[in-house]
């Protein structure tokens, strides 16, 4: 590495590796470049890991609404504590697991029994049914 590149490297989570980039993304704690990173990077490991740390829950809601790969959906939605994102998500994910996991945090007994009758997965039926249970 010359001179000129000692002064002008670029920050390890841009680095062309995904692997170097999540390995990065694992040592960061400022919540706006983990926010640039969960919605802009192009491999959805290194997007799941920024997603574990971010704090934002309108964050978090947008990511578990929007992104592409369900994996990345997932870790937002294990995040959120808010009913109404996770309503949505749980009414609306084309991803089984991760309604399945929005299904274990709410607390609409009346949408519980909904899915727990109609859901097209019997996994995210059992979760709600089961979910019911621990509420009532």
């Amino acid at each position: 590495m010359g001179f000129f590149n000692l002064f002008n490297a670029e920050p390890k989570w841009q680095h062309s590796d995904y692997e170097v980039r999540l390995k990065a993304v694992k040592e960061l704690t400022d919540q706006k470049i983990l926010v640039y990173i969960a919605k802009n990077d192009k491999d959805g490991d290194v997007r799941a890991e920024a997603v574990y740390k971010i704090n934002d829950q309108t964050v978090l809601t947008d990511i578990a609404k929007n992104d592409e790969d369900w994996n990345v959906r997932e870790a937002a939605v294990k995040k959120i504590n808010k009913q109404k994102a996770l309503i949505y998500i749980a009414k609306n994910d084309s991803s089984s697991e991760v309604r399945y996991n929005a299904v274990k945090k709410l607390n609409d007994i009346k949408l519980l029994q909904t899915i727990a009758k109609y859901d097209e997965d019997e996994d995210v039926r059992k979760a709600a049914g089961m979910r019911i249970i621990q509420l009532s």
